[in-house]
């Protein structure tokens, strides 16, 4: 089971070696889910807010990070943040037998939501004659 290493060195070969260290081990976690009940064990152990292993990247490596070094650490941390939660929605695609994971469907639906059929449903509240030009932005659907 995967620790997260206390870094010393905020060098960019120290980070990448710890990044590919905590990214084999998610692979080999996750691999290892086999059911729904696995999956969220795997889940709250990478994601949980108190002491999951990102909550800890980002206490051991960024707060701790010397001020010259924490812009390249925080976007390292934000990348790993990124392919943790892309390796967890994959095992639960796994874990139920190949289904889609939830983070296509959202990424999908907020591609629909983004789209231009919803610019149609946006119009204004209040005001009189020119449609409404002194009130707030309100969406119909």
């Amino acid at each position: 089971m995967y620790t997260v290493p206390k870094l010393t060195d905020y060098s960019s070969a120290a980070l990448e070696k710890a990044a590919s260290e905590l990214l084999a081990a998610l692979e080999a976690e996750a691999a290892a889910v086999r059911s729904e009940t696995d999956w969220k064990e795997f889940r709250d152990r990478w994601m949980a807010r108190k002491n999951g292993v990102l909550t800890q990247v980002n206490d051991l490596w960024l707060k701790a990070a010397p001020k010259d070094a924490k812009r390249d650490v925080g976007q390292r941390v934000n990348e790993l943040k990124a392919k943790v939660e892309q390796g967890i929605d994959a095992a639960l695609g796994r874990a139920k037998g190949g289904e889609s994971p939830p983070q296509i469907n959202r990424a999908r639906d907020a591609v629909v939501c983004g789209s231009a059929r919803i610019d149609g449903f946006v119009g204004r509240a209040g005001g009189r004659g020119g449609g409404g030009e002194h009130g707030p932005v309100s969406l119909f659907w």
